[in-house]
């Protein structure tokens, strides 16, 4: 989590009907995160890179066993992938 207005905001939308204390769900956000592979071509990709939304799923799916294409969203917004 980059900022602390982020890490509130996180807890507003998502932990605070999880049913968790909030390092309780931050904890389980922290392990949720670990379990997720990063491709290599998306650890540091290259200035300009571009890639389908389908090749950044395909991506991830191989290098993540279990992971399906409606497990994940992929978008871009003004140029940055989300």
């Amino acid at each position: 989590m980059p900022s602390a207005g982020l890490i509130r905001y996180q807890w507003r939308k998502h932990g605070s009907c999880s049913g968790l204390s909030p390092s309780g769900y931050f904890a389980e956000t922290r392990k949720a995160r670990a379990r997720v592979s990063i491709p290599p071509p998306f650890v540091a990709p290259r200035h300009g890179a571009r890639w389908s939304t389908r090749e950044i799923e395909q991506a991830f799916i191989a290098i993540n066993p279990g992971l399906r294409p409606d497990m994940m969203s992929v978008t871009c917004k003004r140029g940055m992938l989300e």
